[in-house]
C-alpha cells in the first residue's frame, strides 16, 4: 500500500469509513451521515481504491469488515471521538467553580490596589480561584506572551520606558484606572492643614519615589515654575517604602491617592501649593487570552471594582 498524505485526502471518507465500520450496513451507515444509499455505496468504492483493500464482504444482510478494516476501527473511532470533543460548545463559566490561579504583574502600589479589588470583586465570587502577584522587571512582558504572566498592570506613562526592541502593539492594552496625588505627612505634621506657598512648601523634607533610582519628579518641575527647588531627604524606588518613612520622619510624599485611602491609619494631608497631574493605569494581555472565560471575566471584575 502507498503512504498517503492526510492533505490529499477527503476527510469525509474516514468518517463514512467510521460508521461502515460500526453499523456494518450500507443503508444505516448512510443514515447516520444523512446521505442516500448510492451516495455511500460511491464512498464505499472511493474507500477501497484508496486503501488498496476491499475493507468489506458482503454476508447475507451484513458487511463483515476485512481485518485490514477491523485493525482500523480502534484508532478511527478514538480520533474521531477526539475531534468531537474538540469541537464541543465551550462550558459556561461558572466563577463559583473556578478554580487555579490568576497572575498579575504590577509595581509595588498597584498590588496593593489590585488585592482590595480582588477580594471584593473577584474571592467574594470565585474563592478557589487565587491571586499571584508579581513585580514589573525587563523580562515581564516576555512572560505575559508565554503564559507565565495573565496580566500587566501599569502606569500608561511607563510604556514609554519599555525595551525598543519589545513592540507592545501585538498585546492588547485597556485604560484601567485613573489616579491622581496626595500630598501626606504624618499626623500632627507642623505643616498638616495649612496653605503653603510654593517656598514654604520646597523648604520641607521630601521624600521622593524614583522606581529607576534616580532622576526628579513632577513635583520638581513644578516648583522649578514658581521658581523653588526642594530638598529630597529620602529617595526610594517603591511608594509602600516612602508611606512607611512618613511614620518616624517630618518629611511630606506626594503618593497616589488609591494608596493613601489604603492606609493605616491615615496620613495627615499636605495642602500642595499647586495642582499636581494625576496619571492613567492600563492592563496588558496576550491576544489569545482575549476570549478565555476566565481570564476575560476577572479582568473584567477588576476593571468594575476599580470605577
Amino acid at each position: 500500500m502507498r503512504a498517503l498524505r492526510l492533505e490529499s485526502i477527503d476527510l469525509n471518507l474516514l468518517l463514512a469509513l467510521h460508521w461502515l465500520l460500526e453499523e456494518q450496513n450500507v443503508t444505516a451507515a448512510a443514515t447516520k451521515l444523512s446521505l442516500s444509499q448510492p451516495a455511500m455505496s460511491r464512498a464505499l468504492s472511493r474507500l477501497r481504491d484508496l486503501l488498496d483493500d476491499a475493507l468489506f464482504v458482503q454476508t447475507g444482510r451484513r458487511m463483515l469488515p476485512t481485518p485490514y478494516a477491523e485493525s482500523l476501527r480502534p484508532a478511527l473511532a478514538d480520533a474521531i471521538e477526539r475531534l468531537r470533543t474538540t469541537l464541543r460548545p465551550r462550558d459556561d463559566f461558572t466563577p463559583v467553580r473556578a478554580t487555579g490561579s490568576f497572575r498579575i504583574a504590577c509595581n509595588d502600589y498597584l498590588a496593593l490596589v489590585l488585592a482590595r479589588a480582588w477580594q471584593r470583586s473577584v474571592r467574594s465570587i470565585a474563592p478557589g480561584l487565587d491571586l499571584e502577584i508579581s513585580t514589573l522587571d525587563p523580562g515581564t512582558f516576555q512572560r505575559l506572551m508565554s503564559g507565565a504572566v495573565d496580566l500587566v498592570v501599569m502606569p500608561d506613562v511607563g510604556i514609554a520606558n519599555l525595551p525598543r526592541t519589545l513592540d507592545v502593539e501585538q498585546f492588547v492594552r485597556r485604560p484601567l484606572l485613573e489616579e491622581d496625588f496626595a500630598c501626606v505627612a504624618r499626623r500632627g505634621h507642623p505643616a498638616a492643614g495649612k496653605r503653603l506657598t510654593a517656598k514654604q512648601f520646597a523648604a520641607l523634607d521630601h521624600i521622593l519615589v524614583s522606581p529607576s533610582g534616580q532622576g526628579l519628579g513632577v513635583v520638581d518641575r513644578l516648583l522649578k515654575e514658581h521658581g523653588a527647588e526642594r530638598r529630597i531627604v529620602y529617595r526610594v524606588q517603591n511608594f509602600l517604602a516612602a508611606q512607611q518613612i512618613l511614620n518616624f520622619t517630618d518629611c511630606v510624599a506626594v503618593l497616589p491617592r488609591r494608596l493613601v485611602d489604603a492606609s493605616n491609619p491615615k496620613p495627615a494631608k499636605i495642602k500642595a501649593p499647586f495642582d499636581i497631574p494625576g496619571f492613567k493605569v492600563i492592563s496588558a494581555w496576550h491576544p489569545l487570552r482575549t476570549n478565555d472565560a476566565l481570564h476575560r471575566w476577572a479582568r473584567e471584575q477588576l476593571a468594575k471594582a476599580l470605577q
